[in-house]
């Protein structure tokens, strides 16, 4: 009998220690994958950057879909809570989702099965915002909050049963500027639109959706994201699904709209310089680095956009944005106070081949929609 029950016992001892190494390895890559978001100081550092490009390849531009794929509306709320300009942005959002959210939810979000993840930034007023929202809007709680990749979720459902997820995140300012914070005082640090230069701002227009958001392992979890801005109202359905759209076109990105990069030229002030510089610095020839569109940087209308995960969530896409944030230092998004806009053209143009970007099946047009479907104060 004993020695029946020896084998036994070896091969569970031996079953458990597998298990055990492949759980600490699978728990090691994803600290490894949250840490690379924010903590890896190589990045601006050209044979580092080199080397990891070399390994990672280009984004993908064809992807696998849930069944039925996964899509969701994405919006935040404020992003600093150590700016003067904070409150005031908060504010300005969460009125303009007080009045306009249910005409998203019965027009875009319900009819499409989407649903709506607001982020705000995780601080002490973090609890009482999202009471605040949820009751103003009169969602009903679906779940206890979780704690779920290193954050703190609520979920709730709308009057028309649509999901929603308002995570709590930081957003944490590129390591140049925390270790110096004195750079944001600079009186040159302003551009764009004519919009003074705030912390809260620079970090909301641009770097939120189009740095931090893309290591978010929350929305990593669905096929697409749109990007709807809390001031944009909807008064009638879409006649097209966007889904279904984008998987049938290989859509890596949807638009609504897109302006002469001659139109606002200080809001991707250095975009297209920076570029190149990390094309060179990374050894990847930016595909459409010679067209006119991409020299001359036209941009899109940022307030109604649609990304594919597979490709804007890549390992590349991520080094890249991360390099931007972090290595552009006084010529990127701080010192010119790039949008979201001078950011997605550089993307498209260093990964996809797109002679014209006003006629390309990997880029969803439905600029129809302004003005039809939806309505925004530009």
């Amino acid at each position: 009998m004993k020695r029946r029950f020896v084998p036994v016992l070896i091969l569970f001892v031996v079953v458990v220690f597998s298990f055990f190494l492949s759980f600490s390895r699978f728990h090691v890559l994803s600290e490894e994958k949250n840490n690379f978001s924010y903590s890896n100081s190589n990045v601006c550092n050209a044979d580092w950057l080199k080397k990891e490009m070399l390994r990672m390849g280009p984004p993908l531009t064809k992807s696998v879909f849930s069944s039925p794929p996964r899509a969701a509306v994405i919006s935040i709320l404020g992003v600093a809570n150590n700016d003067a300009d904070s409150q005031v942005l908060f504010n300005k959002h969460l009125s303009e989702l007080g009045e306009n959210f249910n005409r998203l939810d019965l027009y875009f979000l319900y009819p499409f099965k989407m649903d709506f993840v607001l982020f705000f930034p995780a601080d002490v007023q973090f609890i009482a915002n999202v009471t605040l929202i949820s009751f103003q809007l009169d969602w009903k709680e679906l779940s206890p909050p979780q704690q779920l990749f290193g954050t703190t979720i609520y979920s709730y459902f709308t009057k028309l049963n649509t999901v929603v997820k308002v995570v709590g995140r930081p957003f944490p300012l590129p390591h140049f500027i925390q270790q110096n914070l004195s750079l944001l005082d600079g009186e040159d640090w302003l551009a764009c639109a004519g919009r003074k230069h705030s912390l809260s701002y620079n970090l909301y227009s641009g770097a939120a959706f189009v740095f931090h958001l893309f290591f978010d392992q929350v929305l990593e979890t669905y096929d697409f994201t749109f990007k709807v801005d809390t001031d944009v109202v909807f008064f009638s359905q879409p006649p097209d699904n966007p889904i279904a759209a984008m998987m049938k076109r290989e859509c890596a990105f949807l638009h609504t709209r897109i302006w002469p990069g001659n139109s606002h030229h200080s809001c991707q002030e250095n975009a297209y310089e920076s570029m190149v510089e990390f094309s060179k610095l990374s050894g990847r020839q930016a595909l459409s680095v010679d067209y006119e569109w991409c020299k001359n940087t036209d941009y899109f209308y940022g307030n109604l956009v649609g990304l594919s995960t597979t490709f804007f969530f890549s390992p590349a896409m991520k080094l890249f944005s991360k390099w931007l944030y972090e290595c552009t230092r006084d010529n990127g998004y701080f010192r010119h106070r790039w949008g979201d806009q001078a950011s997605y053209p550089i993307f498209l143009c260093q990964w996809l081949d797109i002679p014209d970007i006003r006629n390309n099946e990997q880029i969803c047009d439905f600029s129809s929609w302004r003005g039809t479907v939806f309505f925004h104060p530009e």
